[in-house]
């Protein structure tokens, strides 16, 4: 298992490369959630459009899995813009570390 500060530093680095490719202007929220403890992440994105859909789904398969492939497996979730992953979790999970710009 990680340390906090790994897991810190990996969910941030996800969550910023993630922004660099999927543009800004793409995205109404994005969050990112690591379980340090089965090494997976979730990446909840609110896509401005269906447009904005395809360009993160390309971004997403050609960028963002082959970068973190090795470190955790990664999950791309299509949300609302209110949808509860758009909070922070750690409070309640100290495994869990999140990443949200909203």
């Amino acid at each position: 298992m990680q340390s906090h500060e790994e897991s810190q530093t990996l969910v941030q680095s996800i969550g910023e490369f993630s922004l660099g490719f999927f543009s800004k202007k793409n995205i109404q929220s994005l969050s990112v959630t690591l379980d340090a403890r089965e090494k997976s992440a979730e990446i909840a994105v609110s896509a401005t459009s269906n447009e904005a859909m395809d360009h993160i789904l390309n971004a997403f398969a050609e960028h963002i899995i082959p970068t973190f492939q090795d470190e955790v497996t990664l999950d791309l979730l299509f949300v609302r813009p209110d949808s509860a992953v758009f909070r922070s979790t750690e409070d309640t999970h100290t495994n869990i570390k999140s990443f949200v710009c909203a």
